[in-house]
């Protein structure tokens, strides 16, 4: 079997989702405000939370699904789903409809769990950060372009239609890009899992909370899957703000802000797909990931204090590295303290904490920028909490080392329930 093309084929599955669920972020804002005039704050934070708050409840269910049916059922059927939910948006002409099309592309929103888990079943321990990386680079990737083309689609579609239906460019290039990938991952994607493996997890397909709370507790396990929601709240803080504060603060045009972004998405990829790679195979994941949160901290500090447009690529450039750095090496080591029957499980709940860091982080850090303390301090509070999340991050290396890395794994439930 041919991994490296595995590998090709399941980062192009994560880049063109992630492509996909950029598309809609420019529309839903002005799309909600025209299906619930009385209400646009209301109908943008239901729009925009609640594709998070779903993903948030069903990436373990998907993830402890993939180790029992195996990865590839999993990743057709969410991209089945998000398909749909794009088509659903497409012809939406009312604010529930519209909704619902968020709330199942949410729902289906497990192919990055079942992803992770395929890159983990494809590659030995210790390439285990350079496979992850291809995750970081297609976030990175779907970044930097999945905005620009909403906003192209969205305004190219404007031009002929009135502007209630700014959401069916988008809607219609989502359910072109998504029906594709499914064609593609079905045609050339082979399933991960050994034959013998598949089946041997027999657990409920929903985690109960108590065996949520086992893998939180799990002394090598939870304290990497803390530290990734704090890096991912930290940079969600961050993202939800920064297109407003370049707009009103820094006098970036649309355009401008379309190319900000596009550096932002670009420096990630970079830094995760080809950096970390071969980075790891000098200095081990452990210390990248203090590495990585420290340069995140600096790059969110330094933000605010840019006088002048032209130097925001600097403090853009340093939190992009921190983030290409930190967050596949973290991914690597959760993956890594994983026993290999609960790779899908121990994602899950990784992506789950995720998706529930970006709808805290944009509610922190739209209410820090709008009713409190003002531009600079979602920035710096951010920053504040990546300064102790890296003393954290040095501490969570003292345990794994105690620990002697991964030892003890969590072990297969091989019992019915």
């Amino acid at each position: 079997m041919n991994r490296t093309a595995d590998k090709k084929v399941v980062f192009f599955t994560v880049l063109i989702d992630l492509i996909g669920f950029g598309l809609i972020i420019p529309i839903l804002g002005p799309t909600g405000a025209v299906f619930w005039p009385e209400h646009p704050g209301t109908a943008m934070a239901l729009l925009m939370g609640s594709y998070s708050l779903m993903q948030m409840l069903f990436a373990p269910f998907w993830g402890r699904l993939s180790d029992r049916r195996g990865r590839r059922p999993i990743i057709l059927l969410s991209l089945a789903g998000s398909t749909l939910s794009y088509l659903l948006l497409t012809i939406s002409t009312s604010f529930s409809l519209l909704l619902f099309s968020r709330v199942l592309a949410g729902i289906c929103g497990g192919n990055i769990t079942a992803a992770q888990a395929y890159i983990a079943d494809v590659t030995p321990e210790k390439d285990r950060a350079a496979g992850m990386g291809l995750i970081g680079m297609a976030f990175g990737l779907g970044f930097a372009l999945g905005p620009v083309l909403g906003a192209l689609s969205s305004g190219a579609w404007e031009s002929a239609r009135p502007e209630d239906y700014a959401h069916v460019g988008p809607g219609i290039l989502g359910t072109v890009i998504c029906g594709l990938n499914l064609l593609a991952a079905y045609f050339r994607l082979p399933e991960s899992l050994p034959r013998e493996k598949l089946g041997r997890m027999q657990t409920r397909r929903f985690a109960s909370l108590s065996e949520m709370l086992d893998i939180w507790r799990h002394p090598a396990i939870g304290p990497l899957i803390l530290l990734f929601f704090v890096i991912t709240f930290a940079f969600a803080m961050m993202e939800s703000v920064f297109s407003i504060f370049a707009q009103q603060v820094m006098g970036q045009s649309n355009t401008g802000i379309y190319k900000l972004m596009i550096f932002i998405g670009l420096v990630i990829a970079f830094v995760g797909g080809y950096v970390v790679r071969k980075a790891v195979k000098f200095i081990p994941e452990q210390i990248w990931m203090i590495v990585g949160s420290a340069v995140l901290c600096l790059g969110l500090a330094i933000l605010p204090t840019c006088a002048h447009p032209g130097w925001i690529y600097l403090p853009l450039a340093v939190l992009s590295v921190g983030h290409g750095i930190a967050s596949p090496c973290l991914m690597s080591l959760i993956s890594r303290c994983a026993g290999d029957h609960e790779q899908g499980n121990v994602l899950g709940t990784s992506q789950s904490g995720s998706a529930l860091a970006r709808l805290l982080g944009p509610i922190l850090g739209g209410g820090i920028f709008y009713d409190y303390f003002g531009p600079n301090w979602p920035f710096w509070i951010a920053a504040f909490i990546m300064g102790c999340a890296t003393i954290g991050a040095v501490f969570i290396r003292w345990r794994l080392i105690r620990h002697g890395f991964g030892v003890p794994k969590i072990q297969p439930d091989l019992e019915n329930v």
